[in-house]
């Protein structure tokens, strides 16, 4: 197995910290990275490398710590959005790096300084590497509307191809979206029932409890529509709609989803419900930013126009501080014209797919109670904890092996990311219109609307 070096641009951030270096270790456990490969963070600050290497493995598990001695950690002080950026990296891998290594270019900063990064390492000679592949890894959001998108793609595209580049949405890893494929097209039974003849309309929800958090300056920008609709949920529509694949190939597969995507439609403003919960006002105030009615809630309501989906609403919901955290798709069929037991009230049948913090399937369905002639509702149960195990399923460490692999599945394609932008800013130009409730924290915004 070659090296590889990963360079990550901050490598001070919060996401080195909390989800990167433990999905490093889970790679080197699983002996998917080579022994020896090396880290590079990247940041403004002056930090010598032991106390780099300190900062970063001091709130890890002491197995992990263990493991990630076996990784070479570096740290190179550099203003990227500086023109002279990069200037002494050559130089720098030249002493650390092995020549026969693999490179991975791990984008964790702000959208803006993508193509500052691009330019740099084309500048330095740095995007082309003789020792084995050279990737680069976007993390969200990839831009903050469609020109901006574009104009992100046209700078990255001018010095590295799309087999190259990796943009992620972690979503794509959890284990029951991956799984929402292979249910849907190994089973002609649920194939069968995902039908608009069947279907009265879809919800797919994802409720936080918790607030904003520290992420307040990137969110009084981007809100609830950029931050997750965008992406996340979006995401995960093109995969419930999508027609199977010819083929389950990377390109066949994106090819898909953006045939739904490009087929979705936002409904009149009416139907749409945008809020903000109480206390982000006061978060906003005591951190300094400015505020503004930035929507932290949104329900919001597509159709689709391929034809097995044709008219069928599809529901939207995620917002901060919600009663709750859990996420849910539903696929809820029509009730029966006529029912043979008129005097009770049948329940909806529903198939309820959980996101988390469960990562059930179930089949909601009416049956007779024992012993009386009463109909009651009840869940035919798929548990994936009771039938494997635990699951254990590092998200960050699915993903960056496949960036090791080559493998493209779990990441977004540009024109999919393209055609996300221009569903939300279809919504954006409705946001005057659209309704816009205050809610206390921890509440239901439906509800008080």
């Amino acid at each position: 197995m070659q090296p590889t070096t990963i360079i990550l641009f901050g490598g001070t951030g919060d996401l080195t910290k909390r989800k990167l270096l433990p999905a490093f270790a889970t790679l080197l456990r699983e002996e998917k990275l080579a022994r020896g490969s090396l880290l590079i963070g990247i940041g403004r600050r002056p930090l010598t490398h032991e106390a780099y290497r300190h900062s970063l493995v001091t709130d890890l598990s002491s197995p992990d710590q263990a493991l990630l001695k076996d990784l070479q950690i570096f740290y190179f002080q550099d203003d990227v959005g500086q023109t002279s950026g990069l200037q002494t990296l050559p130089a720098f891998l030249q002493e650390h790096e092995s020549q026969s290594s693999n490179r991975i270019y791990y984008l964790a900063t702000s959208y803006t300084l993508f193509p500052n990064i691009v330019q740099a390492l084309h500048r330095t000679h740095l995007d082309k590497h003789t020792g084995g592949w050279t990737r680069l890894v976007f993390e969200k959001p990839f831009g903050h509307d469609l020109a901006s998108s574009d104009a992100l793609d046209k700078a990255i595209h001018a010095v590295f191809s799309e087999d190259n580049i990796f943009r992620i949405d972690h979503y794509l890893a959890k284990e029951t979206v991956q799984n929402l494929q292979v249910v849907k097209f190994t089973n002609p039974v649920i194939d069968t029932l995902f039908h608009r003849a069947l279907v009265s309309h879809i919800t797919l929800t994802v409720d936080e409890s918790l607030g904003v958090g520290n992420r307040l300056g990137y969110y009084a920008e981007a809100g609830v529509l950029k931050d997750m609709i965008q992406n996340h949920l979006l995401q995960m529509t093109a995969l419930l709609l999508m027609e199977q694949p010819k083929t389950l190939t990377n390109g066949a597969l994106h090819t898909a989803k953006v045939e739904v995507l490009t087929h979705l439609h936002v409904a009149p403003a009416e139907q749409h419900l945008l809020g903000q919960y109480q206390s982000y006002k006061e978060e906003c105030i005591q951190a300094k930013i400015a505020y503004t009615n930035t929507a932290t809630f949104a329900k919001l309501v597509l159709t689709c126009s391929l034809p097995r989906w044709k008219d069928i609403p599809i529901i939207l919901r995620t917002g901060k501080k919600l009663p709750k955290k859990y996420g849910q798709l539903i696929v809820h069929f029509k009730p029966l014209s006529a029912s043979p037991y008129p005097e009770q009230r049948l329940a909806e049948n529903q198939l309820i797919i959980d996101v988390y913090p469960e990562q059930d399937i179930r089949l909601r369905m009416n049956t007779r109670k024992p012993g009386t002639n009463i109909l009651a509702p009840v869940n035919l149960l798929f548990s994936p904890k009771a039938h494997f195990g635990p699951n254990t399923s590092d998200e960050y460490a699915t993903l960056l092996g496949d960036v090791l692999r080559g493998e493209k599945m779990l990441f977004t394609r540009s024109d999919e990311v393209q055609a996300a932008w221009k569903i939300v800013e279809q919504i954006e130009a409705l946001k005057n219109k659209i309704p816009f409730v205050i809610y206390p924290d921890g509440t239901d915004p439906e509800q008080k609307s």
